[in-house]
Formats: structure tokens, C-alpha cells, sequence
């Protein structure tokens, strides 16, 4: 009777958690409640009709005003509201694209926001994500926070772009925004993540939200990281684990740079500088281990050229990257962004080609691939759209990471089983062979006693008398007969040993001593005449004994 595959049944049900947990991350944008309570104008923010507790936040979206190369200090703002400024969106960048309108790429600039506030609500708070690349904010008038400092020239400006909260209180149910932003490193500046605005309870359960999904996506990806290592190095032949080890550390480390860009904390003293090259190497490297651990996986399907390419365009920018400045290599990053994506695809390509082979393990490939789609979505909208990156759970990475292992398990078991099968044959033959040199022992023994016996009769004159050359011819086949009759003993011998009916006593023997006596007796036999010891080239004496 077959027993019940329990693995198999925890396998499956585990895989169809993943799949309804991907489901529930794409529903919950679709079922989630519209927060648009206002229509934002040019300038100025109407929030007086939203509702603000603990779990309400409203993000700051539309166009803000904008003082190119302007640092208005903010009793000067109120002045300034008569004239006709310059409209910037947020999110959004100034830079390359908008050179066009009088913004460089590099400079310094203000942002004003009025905002219509609700009564009855005693403080506020201010939630800023990612202004490139230092800021200070001031509310009604007074600096409240900042990351950074902002300046006029390179020289006067310190880039820190790190996420920090601020509380104010409104001022007859307005609130006046004024931030000052500059940047003199980066390929572009501006606010490149809206501003979110809610209660301090809410900001702050934001930040603890948020600091605990990086906590735990970072700790997450290096412990799964450090399994898949040991398990690489108990195996030199297993590259693909390795290679999703690496996946998994340099993972690990992008998620430092990213969201509350906790490698600030850990390293207060780390440089922007350094802090930007982690970032980009990080990124780039993870986007090459994932194309490496999917040809390791399917060699015929990915293209090797491909692989080649990847790795030349890997090295390349990481050399840009370690031995430029930021304003250099963050020229280049459209150029990264563009040949990563390239490589994504045709990267779920081949994992998709390999499920629809239906490769051992295809159902984790394919929730694999589905996971990775949506956790690339999920980095690609928070870099160009501004869109928050825990804007829903962030479980499509770590589902990846296992959909991987178990698709790493799966083949690993075929394995294991391929080899139980091949372990039973080779048993199986094994024996066949015992009992056919068994069998083939037994033969041979009877007829090899009978010519024995035969050449020995001859030999010794029972036929009549031999030639010497027909003596010397009986003697070989004596002596061969022999020879051939020890190693059918020992054959028979060494089956009695294997099934056990012939017991070994292990034990020390004086080797010398016996040697010492069995020549003692041949030369007294010698001298008796008994004997007589004579050395032959061509093999044994005849006799009783050898």
C-alpha cells in the first residue's frame, strides 16, 4: 500500500499561499479606499473637507511653486504670493528634461505649498521620503526639519537625502510649506516622493511600518542568504545556490539604501558619496547574480553570449561606479535602468520557457517569475512614479526567495530519488555479479581438482615414463591448476566471509617468528633429505605442498 506524501501536501499548500498572498498584494490598490478627498490646485492644497485620525494620511501631490535659484526665507513668502512663480509637479524632477525651462541639472530652489486644514485637529505632521539631494523644511514660518544642507553652490551644500518626520500646528487652519532644496552631485533634484501629511500618530505609525518591513525584509534576505551558501558549499558542483546566495546579501543591502535608508543609522558616519555607490552597485550586481543563477539553472535555454554580455556591462559600470563621482555615474543610471530591464525580461523569458517545458519544480519557477515581475513593478513605480514602495506588503521579494528554494528543493529531491534508483540497480547488479562468480567458483572447482590430480599422476610416472619436456609441461599445468584452484578458494572464501558464515578473529601475529620457524623446518627437512629446496623460474615445485 502506498503511504501518503505528506511533504508533498505541505509543498502545495505552501505554494498555493504564495499565489493567494500575490493575488491579495494586487487587490488590496483596487479594494483600498480613495483618499482623494481634495482637488489640488497650483499652489495650494484644500485638505479642509479630509478626515484626519490615526491611520489617515494624505500625500501632497500637484504642482507646488517653484523659485529657481531662489532661497526665499519665509517671512519673505507671504510678500511673494502676489506675483506669478513657476509651477513645478511633486513628484517630480528637475533636470535634464526640464533644461528646457530654464532648470539645470544642477542649482537650488524653494517649494511653497499653502494648505487648507481641518479645525478641531491639534497637530499635524510631515512625512518627506526622497528630496534630492539635501533639504530643510519650514512650516508657518519656523524650520522644523531638515536632511542635509542645502546651499547655494557645491561648496556650501552637504548631500544627506535621508527620511525624516516633522509636527507642526496649523495657524487658523492653514499651514504655509516652504522647503529648501538644492543639488549640486546628482543627474537630477527636486522631490522625487510626495510629501505625506496626516496626525503625528499616523506619520509615526508610517515610520515604524516602514522600519519594520525593512527590518525584516534586510534580516529576511540574509538569513535565506546564509542558507543557501551552506548549502552551495556542501555542494561545489550546486553554482546555482551560491549565485541566490549573492542574490539574496546584495538584496539585502539595497534595502538599506532604500525606503528609510537604514544604513544611515547603522553608519552615521558613512559619506553620501559612499552611501550612493552601495546603492548602485548593490543594484546592479543583484540584477547580474539573478541572470547567473538562471543560466546556472538552465543552460540550454539561457543564451551563454547573453550571460557574457551581462557580465562585461556588470563590470563595467561597477568600475564606473567605484572609481568615478556621482555626478558622473549618475549620468549613466537611464542607461543601467534601461539595459536591467532588458535583462529582466529576458530573464522571466526563460524561466517561463522552462515552466511551460514543465522542468522539475515549474510550479515554483512560475511563482517565482510572478513574484519577481511584481517586485520589480514595485521598484520601477517607486523610482519614476514617486509611488510609495510599501504601498502594499512588500511579500512579493521574499515569496521569490522561496519560490526559488523550493524550486532548488524540488530538483534536489529528483535527485535524491535519481540517485536512490541508480543506488538499488547498482545493489541489484552487485549481487547478481556475487552470485554469478559464486556459482562460477563452484563450477570450476570440481574440474580443476580433476586435471590437478590428473597432471599430478602424470607427473609422477603413473602413465609411464615422461620425456623432460613432456615433465616440464605437466609441471606448468600442475602449477597453473593450482594457482587457479587458490583463487576459486579464495573466491568461495570471500562469499562465506560477505554472508557471514565464516567468522574473522582479528589479532596480532609475530610475523618474523613464523617466518624464523617455517625456515628452520625446511632445512631441517633439507638436511634429512626429506626435501629438497630448488629455485625454478618457470613457477612451483610439484608435491603435496606449495
Amino acid at each position: 500500500m502506498r503511504t501518503f506524501d505528506y511533504s508533498l501536501l505541505a509543498k502545495r499548500v505552501l505554494a498555493l499561499l504564495c499565489i493567494g498572498l500575490l493575488t491579495a498584494v494586487v487587490l488590496i490598490p483596487l479594494l483600498g479606499s480613495s483618499s482623494a478627498c481634495y482637488s489640488p490646485r497650483s499652489g495650494w492644497a484644500d485638505l479642509s473637507s479630509c478626515t484626519f485620525d490615526n491611520s489617515a494620511v494624505y500625500p501632497l501631490r500637484g504642482e507646488w511653486e517653484f523659485y529657481w535659484q531662489e532661497r526665499l526665507e519665509p517671512q519673505e513668502t507671504l510678500s511673494r504670493t502676489a506675483e506669478a512663480p513657476a509651477y513645478m509637479p511633486v513628484p517630480g524632477a528637475w533636470g535634464r528634461g526640464s533644461e528646457a525651462t530654464g532648470f539645470s541639472r544642477y542649482g537650488y530652489a524653494t517649494y511653497r505649498l499653502l494648505v487648507q486644514l481641518p479645525p478641531g485637529v491639534p497637530a499635524f505632521a510631515l512625512k518627506v521620503s526622497n528630496i534630492r539631494n539635501a533639504s530643510e523644511v519650514y512650516v508657518n514660518g519656523e524650520r522644523l526639519g531638515g536632511s542635509g544642507t542645502p546651499g547655494e553652490s557645491r561648496e556650501t551644500t552637504k548631500p544627506r537625502n535621508h527620511p525624516y518626520s516633522l509636527t507642526f500646528h496649523s495657524r487658523d487652519n492653514l499651514a504655509e510649506i516652504l522647503i529648501h532644496t538644492s543639488n549640486f552631485t546628482y543627474s537630477n533634484g527636486g522631490i522625487a516622493e510626495p510629501i505625506r501629511i496626516g496626525t503625528p500618530a499616523a506619520i509615526a505609525a508610517i515610520d515604524q511600518r516602514n522600519r519594520t518591513y525593512d527590518t525584516l525584509l534586510v534580516a529576511g534576505f540574509a538569513f535565506i542568504g546564509c542558507y543557501f551558501i551552506g548549502q552551495g558549499l556542501q555542494r561545489k558542483e550546486d553554482k546555482s545556490s551560491l549565485q541566490l546566495a549573492v542574490y539574496c546579501f546584495v538584496i539585502a543591502l539595497y534595502m538599506l539604501t532604500h525606503s528609510e535608508k537604514l544604513l544611515f543609522e547603522y553608519l552615521p558616519s558613512l559619506s553620501y558619496e559612499g552611501f550612493s555607490k552601495l546603492q548602485a552597485v548593490s543594484g546592479v550586481v543583484g540584477f547580474y547574480c539573478v541572470s547567473s543563477y538562471t543560466h546556472s539553472l538552465f543552460p540550454a535555454l539561457y543564451s551563454r553570449l547573453f550571460k557574457r554580455i551581462c557580465f562585461v556591462y556588470a563590470l563595467c559600470f561597477c568600475t564606473i561606479v567605484l572609481f568615478t563621482t556621482l555626478p558622473v555615474y549618475s549620468r549613466i543610471t537611464a542607461v543601467l535602468l534601461a539595459f536591467s530591464f532588458i535583462s529582466v525580461c529576458y530573464t522571466f523569458y526563460v524561466m517561463v520557457k522552462a515552466a511551460w517545458q514543465r522542468e522539475t519544480g515549474s510550479n515554483y519557477l512560475l511563482i517565482g517569475v510572478i513574484a519577481a515581475v511584481m517586485f520589480t513593478l514595485s521598484l520601477v513605480s517607486n523610482l519614476f512614479f514617486g509611488t510609495e514602495l510599501y504601498a502594499v506588503p512588500p511579500v512579493a521579494g521574499p515569496i521569490f526567495i522561496l519560490a526559488e528554494g523550493l524550486f532548488l528543493s524540488a530538483r534536489h529531491a529528483h535527485a535524491y530519488e535519481t540517485i536512490k534508483q541508480l543506488s538499488r540497480q547498482l545493489e541489484r547488479k552487485d549481487r547478481d555479479k556475487d552470485e554469478f562468480l559464486l556459482k562460477t567458483s563452484a563450477e570450476l572447482r570440481t574440474p580443476l581438482n580433476a586435471i590437478i590430480n590428473v597432471a599430478l599422476s602424470m607427473h609422477e610416472g603413473a602413465g609411464g615414463p615422461l620425456s623432460p619436456s613432456q615433465r616440464e609441461d605437466m609441471r606448468l599445468i600442475l602449477g597453473t591448476g593450482r594457482r587457479l584452484a587458490f583463487l576459486v578458494r579464495d573466491i568461495l572464501d570471500y562469499e562465506q566471509i560477505k554472508r557471514q558464515r565464516i567468522t574473522l578473529q582479528w589479532g596480532t601475529v609475530d610475523i618474523q617468528g613464523v617466518a624464523a620457524i617455517v625456515i628452520e623446518v625446511f632445512q631441517f627437512l633439507n638436511k634429512k633429505g626429506s626435501i629438497r629446496i630448488k629455485s625454478h623460474p618457470a613457477g612451483p615445485l610439484p608435491g603435496p605442498g606449495r
